[in-house]
């Protein structure tokens, strides 16, 4: 029996005043829906179930029902562990690649925007409510093969979905929003919670640490975010604004409220002040808008380039462009040269 986390706690770490410099054993306070009780616990300890993502006939090929096809997708034979390694990949860069995307003084590098770009969109399938939510989207299709549920059928999933949201996160538009010193984010068991920007502009917002938070806005194509080459490497275009505390209270009542069951903030009074009574939004409501479908409501086309560009980004970003100082990787991946 392993011990596996839905949320990383090198991630939770993050939330933390704790001076340990493992951030699985910094300690976070952490409120629950329907207990008063407010408490001090230390992040290895959170978060966390035994063998959730094994595959339990890993000598098999499993058959996948494709909920945007409608066709059945056989998956490789995969190993007990393979699911828990698609997490293993990124989880240790989650740490300084925080640290560094949240400088607003330098860019972004683009290695920090590619595994950051894992850790949100396995935030959507590696949760506790995504169990549920997969099987009630399964159950409710018409084609009754999809009501065929296996032993593996939640965990292979896991790996199906991620390979739709992954794209989409990557295409977004990113933006880190800085609170100011007087004010700190919480983050909760989900680790993000939907958002709406200008014009009703659909995202998710992400708590990176007390003091910075990522916003997504799902895009269309000519619009997705570019890689620029900065003399040595690639960076990424990623805007920062400030949040007055008003805003980041705000922010803090949707993480609570769009919570599966806890919060988790690095002082004690930055969750004390919620309470059960603010949680107005229904569970089902709930995990309907934390299902990425905010990312995922570009048409078919559209998803297709986005998994062509996931490709060529993957491509690019070992290479070095022929002209370095001209060289743009846009939302298409193409070099942008100026008119000569």
């Amino acid at each position: 029996m392993a011990d596996q986390h839905f949320l990383p706690a090198a991630y939770l770490g993050g939330f933390s005043v704790s001076p340990n410099r493992s951030p699985r054993e910094r300690a976070v306070w952490l409120r629950r829906a329907g207990e008063s009780e407010i408490r001090w616990d230390r992040c290895k300890n959170l978060c966390s179930g035994e063998d959730i993502f094994a595959i339990k006939n890993a000598d098999q090929v499993h058959a996948v029902f494709d909920l945007d096809t409608g066709q059945y997708e056989s998956v490789d034979i995969l190993e007990r562990d393979a699911i828990d390694r698609l997490w293993n990949a990124y989880e240790s860069h989650i740490t300084p690649s925080i640290r560094r995307i949240v400088d607003r003084s330098t860019p972004t590098l683009a290695r920090d925007w590619f595994y950051l770009g894992q850790f949100v969109a396995d935030l959507f399938v590696r949760g506790p409510d995504f169990e549920s939510s997969i099987l009630e989207r399964l159950r409710r299709h018409p084609d009754p093969r999809a009501h065929v549920i296996l032993p593996d059928t939640v965990n292979v999933n896991r790996r199906t979905e991620r390979a739709r949201i992954l794209p989409a996160v990557w295409g977004s538009l990113w933006s880190i929003v800085h609170a100011l010193p007087e004010s700190r984010f919480i983050t909760s068991d989900r680790g993000l919670c939907p958002t709406w920007g200008p014009d009703d502009a659909k995202g998710y917002a992400v708590p990176l640490t007390p003091s910075a938070s990522l916003i997504l806005y799902g895009t269309t194509m000519d619009m997705a975010p570019r890689l620029l080459w900065n003399e040595s490497d690639w960076t990424a275009i990623v805007g920062h604004f400030d949040v007055d505390p008003d805003g980041v209270a705000r922010a803090n009542l949707a993480m609570w409220e769009y919570a599966h069951d806890a919060v988790f903030g690095a002082e004690r009074a930055d969750i004390e002040i919620l309470d059960d009574s603010m949680r107005t939004v229904p569970q089902d409501l709930a995990l309907a808008d934390v299902t990425a479908a905010h990312m995922l409501s570009l048409d078919g086309d559209q998803r297709r380039r986005q998994r062509d560009l996931v490709l060529r980004m993957k491509a690019k970003l070992r290479t070095r462009p022929a002209q370095p100082e001209l060289s743009v990787l846009s939302g298409l991946w193409k070099d942008a040269r100026p008119a000569a």
